[in-house]
C-alpha cells in the first residue's frame, strides 16, 4: 500500500507539473509560471531512491498531459496523427529526463547540472528541427511568444536561449525549494536572489534592445488576400480551381492599388496540379497575369500545387506518384512578375499529414489519412534557391505554414529583406491551433530582424513588425485583405549569421563534462605496488 501511495504521488506531481506548462503556454499565457513547471519533475530527479522506471513514466505523464491539453485542437483535424504525435513527443522529453536522471546518479555529478540538462535538452530539440519526425512546434523557447518585449535577444540566440532560460530557471528553484526543505536559509536566500537576477536581468537586456530600429532606405506595398475557403467544404471538395482564384482575384480588385509592388495569397490557393515545365500555358497562371497587366508595378505571391513529370532533382526519386504519367507533387509557392515565375517548394512537410517517414508501417491507415485531409506519400522538398529575387533586387524569405516552427529553417541566409508566410490554418475547428500559429511568425520576425507579411487562406493573417508586434491583422474565417506600407530591411542579426553558434556555446559544455566524466571512470584503478621479493 505504501508502494501505491508512493506511486500516486509521483504521479500527481507530474500531473501538476504538465498542467503548469499547459497554462504558461498560450493562448492561456500565463507566461512566468513556465519558470516553476519544471519544478515537480526536478525535483523527483532528485529523490533518493526512486526507480528509474516511475521516474520515466511520470515524465511522460507529465509531458503527454501538456501536449494535449496545449495542442487539443489537433484532434479536430486527425485524431490517430495527434495522438501519435503527442505520444512520441511526450516520450522523447521524458527519456530526456530519464536520461539526466541516470547520467547524474552514475557520474555524481554535485555541479554543472544545469549544463547537463541544457546538453541534453537543447540537443534534441536540435535533433527535432532535421530528422524524419521533425515537429518543433513546441520548442520550450516558443513558450514566450506572447512577449515580444522579454526576448529581444532570439535575435542573437534563437529560440535555444529562451529554452535554455526555462531550464536555469526551474533548476535553480528547485534547489532553492530543497534547501529550504533541509532548513539551509542561507543557501535559499543565495539562490533566490540568482534566480530573480536570472529571470529578470534578460527582461531588461530585451527592453534595452528594443529601442534598437534599423532604418529603411525603401518602402513596398504590399497587399495581403484572406479568400476564406473551407479547406474541406470548398477547396478540396465543393469549389473549383477557377471559382476559389476568382474569389481572391476579386478581394485583391478592392485593396490593390497602382502604387501595389506584392500582391500575397496563402497556401494552395491554385489547387490545380500545375506542371512547372509551362507555367506560362497554365490558365489559372494566365488568368493573374490578366489582373497584373492593370498593374505594371504589381508582383504576385501564391501558394499552389505544382508538380515535375521530369527531370526532379534525384532527392525527390523515391517521392514520384504513379499515374498515366510519373510525376513529383509539391506544394510550393509561386513568385509571378510579368516575365518569368520563381518557385519554392516546402521543405519542412508535416509528418504522417504530408510525408510518412514509416510508409510501410502506415500503409493500413492510408484511407483515415486522406479522410483527414492529409496526404499518403510524400511531397517533393528540393529546392534550388531558397530566396525569391524582386526586380529591385531585394530579395524574399518564402516559408509555407509548418516551416515556421522551425527557428534554424526560419533564419534568413544572404540578403533577404522581407519574411512572407502562406499558411492554410483552416483545418481546426477550435482557435487554439491557428492562434498558436500565428505567435510563431512573431517569434521569426525577431530572430531575423524582418517584417513579416502572413498570408492564411482562412486567418489570422497580419502584418508583424522585427520586434516581433502584430501591427495589422485580419479576423479569422471572414473574407478579408490587409495593405502595407512595409520597410524592407537589409539587416543582419547574428542568429541570421549563425543560428547554430547558441546551440554550440550552450551544449558544449555539458557535453565535455559527460565525456570528461566518461573517461575518467574508464581509466583503471591502480592497485597498491607490488611488495618486492626479500
Amino acid at each position: 500500500m505504501t508502494d501505491k501511495i508512493q506511486l500516486f504521488s509521483y504521479f500527481l506531481l507530474a500531473s501538476i507539473s504538465g498542467v503548469l506548462m499547459h497554462v504558461s503556454w498560450y493562448p492561456a499565457g500565463h507566461v512566468f509560471l513556465i519558470f516553476i513547471a519544471f519544478v515537480p519533475i526536478l525535483y523527483l530527479v532528485q529523490l533518493k531512491g526512486i526507480n528509474s522506471w516511475h521516474l520515466f513514466l511520470s515524465s511522460f505523464i507529465s509531458f503527454f498531459l501538456f501536449h494535449v491539453l496545449a495542442g487539443y485542437w489537433m484532434y479536430s483535424s486527425t485524431f490517430l496523427g495527434s495522438l501519435l504525435a503527442h505520444i512520441f513527443n511526450s516520450a522523447y522529453m521524458a527519456w530526456i529526463i530519464w536520461v539526466y536522471y541516470q547520467w547524474r546518479k552514475r557520474f555524481r555529478f554535485e555541479k554543472g547540472n544545469i549544463l547537463l540538462l541544457w546538453a541534453l535538452w537543447l540537443s534534441f530539440e536540435w535533433v527535432h528541427q532535421y530528422w524524419g519526425l521533425a515537429w518543433p512546434w513546441f520548442t520550450l523557447g516558443h513558450v514566450f511568444a506572447e512577449k515580444p518585449m522579454w526576448i529581444q535577444w532570439y535575435s542573437y540566440t534563437g529560440s535555444a536561449g529562451g529554452t535554455a532560460w526555462i531550464l536555469a530557471g526551474n533548476s535553480l528553484i528547485t534547489s532553492c525549494v530543497l534547501s529550504i526543505s533541509r532548513r539551509d536559509y542561507k543557501k535559499a536566500i543565495r539562490e533566490f536572489v540568482i534566480v530573480c537576477a536570472l529571470i529578470f536581468l534578460p527582461i531588461a537586456i530585451s527592453f534595452q534592445l528594443v529601442a534598437k530600429q534599423a532604418e529603411a532606405k525603401q518602402l513596398m506595398q504590399v497587399v495581403v488576400v484572406q479568400p476564406n475557403i473551407h479547406p474541406t467544404k470548398e477547396k478540396f471538395d465543393g469549389l473549383g480551381a477557377e471559382q476559389q482564384l476568382e474569389r481572391a482575384l476579386v478581394l485583391a480588385e478592392k485593396a490593390v492599388t497602382q502604387e501595389t509592388e506584392l500582391l500575397v495569397f496563402p497556401e494552395t490557393m491554385l489547387v490545380s496540379y500545375l506542371d512547372e515545365i509551362s507555367l506560362a500555358e497554365e490558365p489559372l497562371i494566365e488568368k493573374i497575369r490578366q489582373f497584373q497587366k492593370a498593374y505594371p508595378r504589381l508582383v504576385v505571391l501564391t501558394g499552389a500545387f505544382t508538380r515535375k513529370t521530369a527531370d526532379w532533382h534525384f532527392s525527390d526519386a523515391q517521392k514520384t506518384i504513379e499515374d498515366s504519367l510519373t510525376y513529383v507533387l509539391y506544394n510550393s509557392i509561386l513568385l509571378i512578375d510579368s516575365t518569368s515565375f520563381q518557385v519554392y517548394h516546402k521543405s519542412k512537410l508535416v509528418p504522417l499529414v504530408e510525408k510518412q517517414p514509416f510508409a510501410f508501417l502506415m500503409k493500413p491507415l492510408q484511407k483515415y489519412i486522406e479522410r483527414s485531409g492529409g496526404f499518403f506519400g510524400s511531397y517533393g522538398t528540393h529546392n534550388t534557391h531558397r530566396l525569391f529575387r524582386l526586380s529591385s533586387g531585394y530579395y524574399l524569405k518564402p516559408l509555407i505554414c509548418f516551416e515556421s516552427a522551425f527557428s534554424h529553417y526560419g533564419a534568413v541566409s544572404g540578403s533577404a529583406a522581407l519574411m512572407v508566410i502562406v499558411t492554410n490554418d483552416g483545418w481546426w475547428k477550435s482557435s487554439g491551433g491557428y492562434y498558436q500559429h500565428l505567435q510563431l511568425a512573431r517569434l521569426r520576425a525577431i530572430e531575423n530582424g524582418l517584417w513579416v507579411v502572413r498570408a492564411a487562406n482562412t486567418g489570422i493573417s497580419a502584418i508583424i513588425d522585427p520586434k516581433g508586434n502584430i501591427i495589422s491583422s485580419t479576423v479569422y474565417g471572414e473574407q478579408a485583405s490587409l495593405t502595407a506600407n512595409i520597410p524592407l530591411l537589409k539587416t543582419h542579426t547574428f542568429f541570421q549569421q549563425f543560428p547554430w553558434l547558441a546551440v554550440v556555446l550552450l551544449v558544449s559544455p555539458g557535453w565535455i563534462m559527460v565525456l570528461a566524466a566518461y573517461w575518467v571512470a574508464s581509466k583503471p584503478v591502480m592497485g597498491s605496488k607490488a611488495k618486492t621479493k626479500p
